[in-house]
C-alpha cells in the first residue's frame, strides 16, 4: 500500500481529538464532526469510528510510520494527500482547477477567485502547523523580526489600530471596527496572518473608494513581510545555519542573506497571489518599494489616535 494510503495510528485518541479541535479552530464554519471526519482521513480510516477503534486496539504491527520515520520522497507524497484531503473537504476547493485571476472581472468574480487560491495556500499552511501524523504534535515556535521592517509587537498591535482608524473614518459600520478590535493576530502563525490578511484584504476591495491606496498596500504589506520571514526561519537552510554546533559568524550571516531576501520575496508573492486585492501581485512585483513606503506611512497614520488620514478624501 503507498505510505500516503497508509492508516497511522495515532498515540492516543486525545491526539486526534485535539488535531480535529485544532480543525475546527482552522475552519469554525465546519461543524466539529466533519473536521472528526477529516483527522481519520488525514490519518487513513474511511472515518472517526474506525480511527477510535484502532486507537482501541493500539495494533502497531499494521500502523503506518510516523512521519519522522519516512524518507523525505515518502513523507512528501503522504503530506501532498492530506494536503488534498483538508483543502477540498474543509475548504471546499480542489486545488487542481484552475483559480488565476480574471483579466477583466467584476468584484465578487475576483474575490471567490482570490477566495479558492487562498484556501489552497490556507490548507498547505494549516497542514504543516499540525502535522498530524508526525509522532507527537509539533512545539509551538515563535519567530525573531528576520528581514522584517516591522517586528512581531506592531504586527500584534495591528488590528485594534485598525479598529481605532475604522471607528473614526468609517463610522456607519461600527460593527466592522469591533471586529478588527476583537481579532487577535498572533504574528508566530502563518495560518493567523493569512486568516487577518483575507478579511482586511476584502475590506479593501468593499470599501475600495474609502480605503486609500496606502492603507490597502501598507497593511498587505506588513502582513507578507511577517508571512515571508517566518517562511524563511522554517527551512531547513535557516535552520542549519542558526542552530549548528558554532554560532554562525557574521561573515557567514551576510554571504546567506541574498539566498534568505530571495526566499522571502518568493513567499512574499506567495502571500500576494492569494491576497482579495488581486492587483496587488502584479503591483508588488513591479514595484515593492512603493508598498514598503506604504507600510511605513500606514503605521504612522495608525499611531496617530483620531486621524481622518488613510482614506482617499485624504488627499
Amino acid at each position: 500500500m503507498p505510505i500516503s494510503l497508509t492508516p497511522v495510528i495515532p498515540r492516543n485518541i486525545t491526539r486526534a481529538k485535539r488535531i480535529a479541535k485544532q480543525l475546527h479552530g482552522f475552519y469554525p464554519r465546519q461543524q466539529l464532526s466533519a473536521c472528526q471526519a477529516t483527522t481519520s482521513h488525514v490519518f487513513g480510516f474511511k472515518d472517526w469510528h474506525a480511527l477510535e477503534e484502532a486507537c482501541k486496539s493500539a495494533d502497531r504491527k499494521v500502523c503506518g510510520p510516523f512521519d519522522e520515520e519516512l524518507d523525505e520522497a515518502d513523507l512528501v507524497d503522504r503530506l501532498t494527500n492530506q494536503f488534498l484531503i483538508i483543502c477540498k473537504e474543509l475548504g471546499g476547493v480542489d486545488p487542481e482547477a484552475d483559480h488565476r485571476a480574471p483579466e477583466r472581472g467584476e468584484r465578487d468574480e475576483r474575490l471567490e477567485k482570490a477566495g479558492a487560491r487562498w484556501s489552497v495556500l490556507f490548507a498547505r499552511t494549516v497542514l504543516l502547523e499540525v502535522f498530524p501524523t508526525a509522532r507527537d504534535a509539533p512545539e509551538s515556535d515563535e519567530y525573531i523580526d528576520f528581514l522584517t521592517e516591522h517586528d512581531a509587537d506592531e504586527l500584534e498591535r495591528l488590528p485594534g489600530l485598525l479598529g481605532q482608524w475604522w471607528a473614526v473614518n468609517v463610522p456607519h459600520q461600527p460593527e466592522v471596527g469591533a471586529a478588527l478590535i476583537a481579532f487577535k493576530l498572533n504574528p508566530h502563525k502563518k495560518t493567523s496572518l493569512l486568516l487577518f490578511g483575507f478579511y482586511w484584504g476584502s475590506l479593501c476591495m468593499y470599501y475600495a473608494q474609502t480605503i486609500s491606496w496606502t492603507m490597502a498596500m501598507g497593511v498587505a504589506y506588513m502582513l507578507a513581510e511577517r508571512f515571508g520571514s517566518i517562511t524563511i526561519q522554517q527551512k531547513g537552510t535557516y535552520v542549519d545555519l542558526m542552530l549548528s554546533d558554532d554560532p554562525p559568524s557574521q561573515e557567514m550571516v551576510s554571504a546567506a542573506l541574498p539566498t534568505f531576501a530571495g526566499e522571502a520575496a518568493d513567499a512574499q508573492c506567495d502571500f500576494f497571489n492569494c491576497y482579495p486585492r488581486d492587483d496587488f501581485y502584479n503591483a508588488y512585483s513591479k514595484q515593492p518599494q512603493v508598498f514598503m513606503d506604504s507600510a511605513k506611512e500606514t503605521m504612522k497614520i495608525l499611531n496617530t489616535p483620531g486621524t481622518k488620514r488613510g482614506t482617499w478624501a485624504d488627499r
